[in-house]
């Protein structure tokens, strides 16, 4: 059956996503650290096997969503700072929410 004009089929869910947290920035160039070559490992990992692949700088000066703060962790909205490592937790939960690149995790 034909679609209406302007329908978009939903994205297919990606079967798993891997999700990495930490509060150094992803790498774009080369040479790299060790930390920076494990997020490029699990990165190709990830492509390869079809999943999702999810890089969060969180803590040091970044938000749990990536955007740049002056506190010192990453700040929850109603119950205030979080120290670096539980930063992670809504880092993940918000790519079980919105998934990556617009296609769900299942």
């Amino acid at each position: 059956s034909p679609e209406a004009p302007g329908h978009t089929q939903p994205r297919m869910p990606l079967s798993w996503c891997v999700v990495m947290a930490d509060s150094r920035p992803y790498a774009t160039s080369q040479p790299l650290q060790d930390w920076q070559q494990v997020a490029r490992v699990n990165e190709h990992y990830a492509r390869i096997h079809g999943y999702g692949f999810a890089y969060s700088q969180v803590g040091a000066g970044v938000s749990w969503d990536g955007k740049p703060k002056d506190a010192p962790a990453c700040v929850h909205p109603d119950r205030g700072s979080r120290s670096a490592a539980w930063c992670k937790i809504p880092a993940i939960a918000r790519v079980l929410l919105h998934g990556v690149g617009g296609r769900p995790c299942k």
